[in-house]
């Protein structure tokens, strides 16, 4: 593959190739080197600046990343993963009003797009760990409208869950979590909060199951790190 660059560099597709595979292998450095080389080279490529964008907001870079999905989006502004991504690193970076602003166009713009919304949600409940009770309401509707738009989306099932949890609604959350499960079984925490939840109403078979689940999938995070809940 590192041939194929040299070799052939007009070719766009290699240098793309070449930086999801670093991705997939978590060479997060040498993808951003190639993501970066990428758009050197093809500096009107909204695929090449998405790319370096995506390494760039998984390596925490979150001022290079809005540079680079803001590049995107003059390109196209109806890219939809920029635009997600975009708000993402708003808040990452701590710009939280320019983040709220950007979900809020998305969700305007792209309103069949579950994916707004599930991670408007998470920022909300983010804001909400301070007290804020109008956050939390506008995350939970969020979820839930996430839900019908895409009922086969793990992570709003399992926040969805969680917050119920937490509010003391055992057998909602129960309802929710055990959704989550069958959509992902492979999401270490929906099966720890699944066995809390067993735990608070006494099924303690249950739960216990469902703590060797969640330990089993932690000793192979140690190796492989599966991906959050939020959608691909």
């Amino acid at each position: 593959m590192l041939s194929a660059t040299a070799l052939e560099p007009e070719q766009e597709s290699n240098y793309l190739d070449l930086a999801n595979l670093l991705l997939i292998n978590r060479s997060l450095p040498a993808a951003l080197k190639v993501a970066k080389r990428t758009t050197e080279a093809f500096p009107n490529s909204q695929q090449a600046f998405g790319l370096r964008g995506s390494v760039e907001l998984k390596l925490g870079q979150f001022n290079d990343a809005i540079d680079s999905y803001r590049k995107v989006l003059r390109i196209d502004p109806n890219n939809s993963d920029a635009a997600l991504g975009l708000a993402e690193a708003q808040y990452a970076a701590g710009i939280t009003k320019d983040a709220i602003a950007s979900f809020e166009g998305s969700l305007k713009q792209f309103p069949k797009d579950a994916r707004f919304r599930l991670q408007y949600a998470l920022l909300l409940l983010k804001e909400s760990e301070t007290g804020n009770a109008v956050s939390e309401a506008r995350a939970e509707h969020l979820l839930k409208s996430a839900i019908a738009l895409s009922p086969s989306l793990p992570g709003a099932h399992y926040y969805l869950g969680d917050l119920a949890l937490k509010k003391g609604q055992i057998a909602e959350a129960i309802w929710y979590l055990e959704r989550a499960t069958k959509i992902d079984s492979r999401s270490a925490k929906v099966h720890f909060a699944l066995s809390r939840a067993y735990r608070r109403v006494g099924r303690k078979q249950e739960a216990s199951r469902e703590m060797a689940f969640y330990q089993n999938l932690k000793e192979s995070e140690s190796t492989f790190s599966p991906d959050d809940l939020s959608p691909q």
